[in-house]
């Protein structure tokens, strides 16, 4: 992308204001074949493909469509055969690439692992920056969680050489904090708990100038056009405001190279995974539906108001088990307020009659949840259940799995 803005640059300066008028991006990226990043000069974004696709789906709908809408649009998988109401299908779509970071990286490669494919299809990467926490400053941070999150990074470089994935080393983004804070950030992360899992830290979004001059100063009392700083010599100074090219004219500093470049060859990699591991753990095939319908299941929990990612499964401590599906099912959640008895991971087991944690009751259900409503006089009922499963979904739920369903298919 940075090839791209700086040549976008440099023809509007060589054609004058009124390159404006013109596509530039299909100028550069049909005819001078831009490749994605610098790490796969081989990798191209289709973007015939994609305009090929907006024009059918313009067509079809008989209207201008956004940018947002172009850009989805433009990766269906099939743009003449795909429903589409917004709101209600689900659309099939062919990424151009993928980025993953750290936390999540562990599960997704252990189940792709899983799904029996021997290599990625789109130009992929992980990149190393959740697991690492700011306390004690950059540098020892960085090596804190080197040796903390040892066996986590060993696997991610491991599994991404062997099927085909770009690895960004640790150091090579952000960090996150471990304690009650103020965060001011320059991207769109600033709603409760989602810097570090903590409700009472407060955080902003800023333009990273603001950014810049806070973390310099310390402090967020700081007001760069009227206070000043004190340097090392004692003396006091005030940040001059930011003056500067738009874009680099020698290109980004690269900084230290942090990237590892997945093998042409990964025949003879092999990935990383001790068995006794608490962070890792590969995954066994769900067992396949029986064709039998699910009855008698118990309800584990109503939840009372609002029930998004961060109840159902919060991060902060919990990241480090992102590759273990066991012990990350103690996360299951406990965020959420039972509306029974308003109370926050704590539930009725229906069986014993006694209240604990959502995690060990759901454990000890370990059964499919019933449709069949059986009231406490022993009278029953049925109801009829909205879904919203399409019909790949439901190929998934009969094989047991998305992962299964793929492996079938590689058959």
């Amino acid at each position: 992308m940075a090839s791209y803005c700086l040549l976008a640059g440099r023809l509007q300066q060589a054609l004058g204001h009124g390159a404006r008028k013109y596509h530039i991006s299909a100028v550069l990226c049909q005819r001078a074949k831009v490749a994605m990043s610098h790490f796969e000069t081989n990798e191209y974004i289709n973007y015939e493909k994609v305009e090929k696709n907006i024009d059918i789906v313009r067509k079809r709908l008989d209207r201008p469509l956004t940018l947002s809408e172009k850009i989805v649009y433009g990766h269906l998988d099939d743009p003449v055969k795909q429903d589409i109401v917004r709101g209600k299908t689900y659309l099939r779509l062919r990424p151009d690439r993928v980025a993953m970071q750290d936390a999540t990286a562990q599960m997704a490669m252990l189940q792709f692992i899983s799904s029996g494919l021997p290599r990625v299809a789109v130009p992929s990467t992980i990149h190393c920056d959740h697991l690492i926490e700011a306390q004690f400053g950059g540098d020892k941070d960085l090596k804190r969680a080197k040796d903390i999150n040892h066996e986590v990074y060993n696997f991610l470089a491991t599994a991404a050489a062997k099927y085909g994935v770009g690895f960004w080393k640790p150091g090579s983004g952000i960090i996150h904090q471990g304690e009650k804070n103020t965060i001011v950030t320059s991207y769109n992360r600033n709603f409760t708990g989602r810097n570090d899992a903590n409700p009472e830290t407060h955080a902003f979004v800023t333009s990273p100038e603001i950014v810049t001059a806070l973390s310099i100063a310390g402090t967020l009392k700081f007001d760069p056009e009227k206070d000043f700083l004190t340097g090392a010599d004692g003396k006091k100074f005030k940040l001059e405001a930011p003056d500067a090219d738009e874009l680099p004219k020698s290109n980004f500093d690269p900084g230290q190279d942090t990237y590892q470049y997945p093998p042409k060859d990964s025949s003879t990699e092999s990935v990383n995974v001790n068995p006794s591991s608490q962070r890792l753990q590969l995954l066994e095939p769900f067992d396949k539906w029986d064709g039998k319908d699910l009855e008698n299941m118990q309800i584990l929990i109503k939840v009372k108001g609002k029930c998004t990612t961060d109840h159902i499964s919060a991060a902060g401590p919990w990241l480090k088990f992102r590759g273990h599906l066991d012990n990350i099912s103690n996360n299951l959640l406990i965020g959420a307020i039972n509306i029974e008895n308003n109370k926050v991971n704590n539930v009725k087991n229906a069986l014993t009659q006694e209240y604990g944690p959502i995690p060990d009751t759901a454990r000890y259900y370990k059964v499919p949840v019933k449709c069949i409503i059986t009231h406490q006089n022993g009278s029953q009922e049925t109801i009829v259940l909205n879904h919203t499963f399409n019909e790949t979904q439901l190929e998934w739920f009969q094989a047991g799995s998305a992962l299964n369903r793929m492996k079938e298919l590689q058959k």
